[in-house]
């Protein structure tokens, strides 16, 4: 409930933010009043406080979307070698992988031609 609280408060502000959106003290000062009002659990409400758990919510953020990034990038891996283990003329074995040796030049071949 805080972090969203937070989040919604300073969206709502996000104009007084500036171009490089970093917002001044006075506006951590009234987000730390909006959360005394608005959050009865957690430490102490202060600009500090409100600035630092901005801070944080931010690197989550940050942290989630290379996580993302990371597993759709997995994801399309996946697929690839599923769509080559589809293919006929490709060797694959479960402790080898694909097995790529020189005798399937012309298999690989052919198939990056399409």
């Amino acid at each position: 409930m805080g972090s969203t609280a937070l989040i919604i408060f300073l969206q709502d502000h996000l104009s007084e933010a500036g171009d490089g959106k970093n917002f001044k003290t006075a506006m951590w000062n009234a987000a730390a009043v909006h959360m005394i009002a608005h959050c009865v659990k957690g430490g102490a409400k202060t600009a500090v406080a409100c600035k630092n758990k901005y801070a944080r919510v931010c690197a989550l953020d940050i942290l989630l979307l290379f996580v993302l990034t990371l597993l759709l990038q997995l994801k399309e891996i996946f697929l690839v070698v599923g769509a080559l283990m589809e293919q006929s003329g490709f060797k694959w074995d479960k402790s080898k992988g694909a097995d790529i040796q020189l005798d399937s030049e012309s298999v690989w071949t052919a198939y990056v031609e399409v």
